[in-house]
């Protein structure tokens, strides 16, 4: 890529490790050059260097909606789609420029 984006957001916290190290063999560096987000706020987020910002998932809540889900179809018969939104909390750690480092 010509030009980097300022942020890369990863579908796990696993992959976002692997990204760390791939960004630090480019001689990039995290938050400076670009800020680096994972999802499910996993224990290994503290160990990586830098520390991961995550996304904390709450996985009992998710359970509940497609218990739910999947009783109402079982119960109407019918296979409808649901939209179901499940809060997440933003977990910020080492891993993440603040704007206000950013602007001048």
């Amino acid at each position: 890529m010509s030009e980097l984006p300022s942020a890369f957001i990863c579908f796990n916290d696993r992959l976002a490790g692997g990204a760390i190290e791939a960004i630090h063999e480019k001689g990039l560096k995290i938050p400076e050059d670009l800020s680096l987000v994972g999802y499910d706020n996993a224990e290994i987020c503290n160990f990586l260097n830098p520390k991961l910002s995550s996304v904390e998932t709450y996985v009992p809540s998710i359970a509940d909606h497609a218990i739910e889900a999947l009783y109402y179809q079982m119960i109407s018969k019918r296979l409808s789609p649901a939209k179901i939104l499940i809060p997440v909390e933003y977990v910020e750690r080492e891993s993440v420029r603040r704007i206000e480092d950013v602007i001048l």
